[in-house]
């Protein structure tokens, strides 16, 4: 899914989940956020290999939910 956004936004937050009904070796879902100037340049990501950004306050977060309401493995940025 791509968009754009912009003007005054405070917090945005993405999450995916995994089947609970199936475990996969590897996740096969994850957000990932590519933030670009209004010149196009890359300036920021938050995805698995690049976890937090504090310029833009970006953080990839797994296992984030309470352990009696997970039913599989969250992730969110």
């Amino acid at each position: 899914m791509n968009f754009e956004l912009s003007g005054g936004i405070a917090q945005l937050c993405f999450s995916t989940a995994d089947d609970p009904f199936y475990k996969a070796p590897v996740a096969r879902h994850y957000p990932n956020v590519v933030i670009f100037n209004k010149a196009g340049e890359r300036v920021a990501e938050a995805s698995p290999e690049h976890r937090k950004n504090s310029e833009y306050a970006l953080n990839y977060l797994d296992d984030f939910r309470d352990a009696a309401l997970k039913i599989n493995d969250d992730k969110k940025v």
